[in-house]
């Protein structure tokens, strides 16, 4: 009976890690793709400033 606890305490642990792990990832996604959004706009702000002087 020990050792089933045990083991059902190892696999809970690990679904929390799981879960721990999953949380970082998604929040790197998502720190990713609004860094991103930032860069495309910067760029597009940059693009309207040089035609805005070439014009």
């Amino acid at each position: 009976m020990r050792n089933k606890c045990k083991c059902f305490q190892a696999k809970e642990e690990s679904t929390q890690i799981q879960i721990i792990k999953n949380e970082r990832s998604y929040d790197i996604r998502k720190q990713l793709i609004s860094e991103r959004k930032l860069l495309n706009q910067r760029r597009h702000n940059t693009e309207t400033i040089y035609q805005s002087i070439n014009n």
